[in-house]
């Protein structure tokens, strides 16, 4: 959102929104802004501008920090405000065969806590939907806030999904496929949900905390029994048009179907489980040992041959591989690079996740802070938290 694009409107309440939007995105971006400040970015006068940030601070969005005692100027001390991230909260949920995890973060992304809820692999639709919402009530709980301080809800799920929240397939969780989970889910919440495919959302969150998050065109490879890809272009996801876009995985002919009959791909009982006999190869692998090396090699090379088409057809700027797998390392990496230099034009940066389980609630969190962000910084969402009282 850029700063230096001033909203301008004649009429006087369209004007009033127009300027508490403006000034709520100066403050939010900035951290701290002075009436000076907002009104060399705006143009407003003192009078306005100084109207303005008080009527922020009266919706809760916004505080005024008190002067300094120490070190003090000569005069009137500049009136300084900061945005409010503990306004509200944002949530993002992580939907899997055997846990149900969740996140809290404030209005500016900071960790509030994290709770995982077990659930068998064979549950319900109904009985997973009620661990979700224990999860989410827990968290909120751990981290001392009510249902009411939620502004947004993001929650990732395996299967196709579809833009109104719909998953259309779903081959990993019984009972969940040709519903709509964000209706099943949205009445237990009092604030907007979206749905998105767990895949895409690790992806999400390994730009925003993860291992690429200084690049802006990328590709996520989740490892396992089935491998699935999410894509990055110019920092965005790209979905498709019915939501199926990186489901490469379905396709046996790129032979990832000797991934998935590769010993390494049962490393773990789950998505990102620690097997000690995996880590034991992983450590005699990096010692040197030529048997251990020759099975990351062969796996490395059974996972080339889908990623050289990915590679090809997107020239990404890295490839960061998460699921257990990505637990050995530059051991995985060097081998998938030395594959794909043999198969491609120009070999990506191969990275290895940094986020491991949490990749999907972070990734969630973040699309659920997205979501506000739109709606918060526009006029429409200016006028709907002050009719609201935000942060009362």
């Amino acid at each position: 959102m850029a700063l230096d694009d001033p909203l301008v409107a004649t009429e006087p309440s369209l004007m009033r929104r127009i300027n508490a939007a403006s000034a709520l995105r100066a403050v939010r971006h900035l951290e701290r802004l002075t009436v000076s400040q907002l009104m060399e970015r705006t143009g407003l006068s003192r009078r306005t501008a100084e109207a303005v940030l008080d009527g922020l601070v009266r919706d809760g969005l916004i505080t005024e920090e008190p002067p300094p005692t120490i070190g003090r100027a000569v005069g009137r001390p500049a009136r300084t405000f900061r945005f409010r991230a503990d306004a509200g909260s944002a949530m993002g949920i992580d939907i899997d065969r055997r846990s149900i995890q969740a996140m809290l973060t404030d209005l500016s992304g900071s960790l509030l806590g994290t709770v995982e809820v077990t659930v068998p692999a064979s549950s319900s639709r109904a009985v997973r939907l009620d661990a979700v919402h224990e999860a989410a009530g827990r968290v909120l709980e751990q981290c001392g806030q009510s249902a009411s301080s939620l502004w947004a809800v993001t929650v990732g799920t395996p299967g196709v999904v579809l833009p109104d929240g719909s998953i259309t397939v779903c081959k990993v969780l019984p009972d969940w496929s040709d519903f709509s989970l964000r209706d099943a889910l949205a009445p237990g919440f009092g604030c907007p949900v979206t749905v998105e495919n767990d895949t895409n959302l690790s992806a999400v969150g390994e730009r925003w905390r993860g291992s690429s998050g200084d690049l802006d065109d990328a590709v996520w490879v989740q490892t396992g029994r089935r491998i699935r890809i999410a894509i990055l272009l110019g920092g965005r996801l790209h979905r498709g048009s019915d939501g199926a876009a990186g489901e490469v995985g379905w396709l046996s002919q790129l032979a990832w179907a000797a991934v998935r009959d590769h010993p390494l791909s049962s490393s773990g009982a789950g998505r990102y489980a620690v097997d000690p006999e995996f880590l034991r190869l992983v450590a005699v692998a990096r010692s040197g040992d030529e048997r251990a090396l020759a099975s990351f090699d062969s796996y490395g090379r059974a996972l080339s041959l889908g990623l050289a088409a990915v590679v090809l057809t997107l020239n990404p700027r890295c490839l960061v591989i998460g699921g257990a797998a990505a637990m050995a390392g530059d051991v995985l990496t060097m081998a998938v690079r030395r594959h794909l230099m043999t198969k491609c034009l120009v070999v990506p940066d191969v990275r290895t996740s940094r986020l491991g389980s949490e990749s999907v609630m972070t990734g969630a969190a973040r699309t659920s802070l997205d979501t506000i962000e739109r709606s918060l910084f526009s006029v429409r969402g200016v006028a709907v938290r002050a009719a609201s009282g935000a942060g009362q």
